[in-house]
């Protein structure tokens, strides 16, 4: 099924062996694709997670410059109404700190990060967020930061996101894309009764689906593709790519069709 990935940029057979000769709806090379798309998220976070340094660490410690701080029975007792909020240069990922006890505002901030409240440590990732109250990081224990301090714990924070981080990435991904594929497949199933009605093709649903299923596979490889590059592929891009990739299958059914109308006739 795997094959299917790359098989659908020029396999003219597909529409023969697939989509009048397979069986159910067809959704399975889109599975392998969610999983796909779910490595390649993972691997660009992990690369990011482990390229963050501890010196990167204590540059931020230094830029924090934040004052000496107590936390008892999970929660920041001092300072109170404490703010700071740094954005890196390249405006990708963001610290806050805010002791002030208001909810986490991430208005205007970029979509990864971490973000500290009275109570808690928030990580976001592009598809996660993870939230690690005080009381559970420092088992209970109650503590005074100083910038010392401050650097182990951000240290620490930063091996609990190495090894938690990864691994919740490439299921929670996989599961969202893999819902977003199917999704994407009944909807291009359903549109397929455009296509077919002008090329005058009869199919069953199953049939649909499985068309769509290989119409759509081109066009979601690329964005795999260039989210590796860090760029990304237009949504009318997109939908133009399934719909040529559509119609080329069901040219190909076509084609098929009238050779098997000439060799019947000899």
């Amino acid at each position: 099924m795997f094959s299917y990935l790359y098989k659908a940029f020029y396999d003219r057979t597909l529409f023969s062996s697939y989509v009048k000769g397979g069986r159910g709806y067809g959704f399975q090379p889109l599975f392998y694709l969610a999983v796909l798309a779910a490595v390649v998220v993972a691997v660009r976070v992990t690369a990011a997670l482990f390229g963050v340094t501890d010196a990167d660490v204590s540059a931020l410690v230094a830029a924090i410059d934040m004052p000496e701080t107590v936390i008892e029975d999970g929660r920041v007792v001092s300072p109170k109404n404490f703010k700071k909020t740094i954005v890196d240069d390249k405006g990708q990922s963001f610290f806050v700190i805010d002791t002030s006890g208001d909810p986490v505002k991430t208005d205007g901030l970029p979509a990864q990060g971490v973000y500290i409240t009275d109570d808690a440590v928030t990580v976001f990732t592009r598809t996660k967020t993870t939230r690690t109250p005080f009381a559970a990081l420092l088992d209970g224990k109650n503590v005074t930061i100083d910038s010392g301090v401050l650097q182990t714990l951000g240290e620490e924070i930063l091996k609990v996101c190495r090894r938690i981080v990864p691994p919740l990435t490439l299921v929670f991904v996989a599961l969202f894309m893999w819902v977003y594929y199917f999704f994407a497949a009944v909807f291009y199933g359903l549109l397929s009764y455009l296509t077919t009605w002008a090329m005058k093709t009869a199919l069953t649903w199953e049939e649909r689906l499985r068309l769509a299923a290989l119409s759509v596979i081109p066009a979601y490889v690329l964005n795999v593709a260039a989210f590796v590059f860090d760029a990304s592929v237009p949504s009318s891009l997109n939908v133009v790519l399934v719909a040529v990739f559509m119609i080329c299958f069901l040219l190909d059914g076509k084609r098929k069709e009238i050779e098997k109308t000439v060799g019947s006739g000899e």
